[in-house]
């Protein structure tokens, strides 16, 4: 029985963690506002209220990348361990002019010892 209604209360997806719960997708979008595009959270929130239709408050967008964090952190942990000890090859890939057109220069060196 649900404590609102009276009636039954369904299932709800094991991604669900509150009453009023967004999904991984608007915690995607939020972290990715914040961490890579440097949006301050009261601008996350309202470019969610504006494009997505989801009011959310400058809390839940606060704590969206710390979600998103713990989300893929096994798989960070697990990247990590298999670089640890591989060689690197740097290539310096600044963007010059040659003839007119902005052109990387992609030309490998050796790292400093």
């Amino acid at each position: 029985m649900s404590p609102l209604w009276g009636g039954d209360q369904g299932g709800c997806p094991a991604w669900v963690y509150d009453p009023a719960c967004y999904g991984p997708n608007a915690t995607a979008l939020a972290a990715h506002l914040s961490a890579q595009h440097h949006s301050p959270v009261g601008r996350v929130a309202e470019i969610l209220t504006d494009v997505c239709r989801i009011e959310v408050s400058t809390g839940w967008a606060t704590t969206a990348s710390e979600r998103a964090e713990a989300a893929v952190a096994e798989a960070v942990d697990v990247i990590e361990e298999a670089i640890v000890g591989v060689p690197v090859a740097h290539f310096d890939e600044s963007v010059t002019r040659v003839k007119g057109p902005a052109t990387s220069a992609c030309t490998p060196r050796p790292l400093p010892p």
